[in-house]
């Protein structure tokens, strides 16, 4: 796919897909230049988060893509590491206790990203079974009200 196809199923079913995760507060940018920020490492996404002000950045690569359920699965999937946001706070208060130790910080990053990315994977599971519009109503609980907490 191209940016501008990912760009109108992100723009079609992302702030569907915020409101029902819980997290239409936030303020997320989505860029669609994943390969040219880190080169031939092929990634689909990224999700930036910083936690404190509720905002985040997603990018994509579309290159990676080949069909519209393809990038809602992956959008979820970035959205989900925002829901999982609050998480960072705790990270970033212990990471101060072992960044003097490289062995240490890099055992702990292994461990934490291989965390976030299981419970991301539990989530969705949540979610499975639906297909590519369905995907907005997949997770269970009853609408948010308003924007706020």
């Amino acid at each position: 796919m191209d940016a501008s196809q990912v760009r109108a199923i992100v723009g079609k079913y992302a702030p569907a897909l915020m409101e029902k995760l819980g997290i239409p507060h936030w303020s997320i940018v989505f860029y669609y230049d994943l390969r040219e920020q880190k080169g031939s490492f092929a990634k689909r996404g990224e999700c930036i988060r910083q936690v404190r002000y509720d905002k985040a950045a997603i990018s994509f690569d579309p290159e990676e893509f080949g069909t519209e359920d393809e990038v809602l699965k992956n959008l979820r999937h970035e959205l989900i590491h925002v829901v999982l946001a609050p998480f960072d706070l705790f990270w970033h208060a212990a990471e101060a206790h072992w960044t003097d130790d490289p062995v240490r910080t890099e055992i702990m990053n292994t461990v934490w990203d291989h965390a976030v990315e299981q419970a991301v994977i539990n989530i969705e599971r949540v979610c499975e079974g639906h297909g590519p519009t369905e995907l907005i109503a997949a997770v269970p609980g009853p609408k948010p009200k308003g924007k706020g907490r």
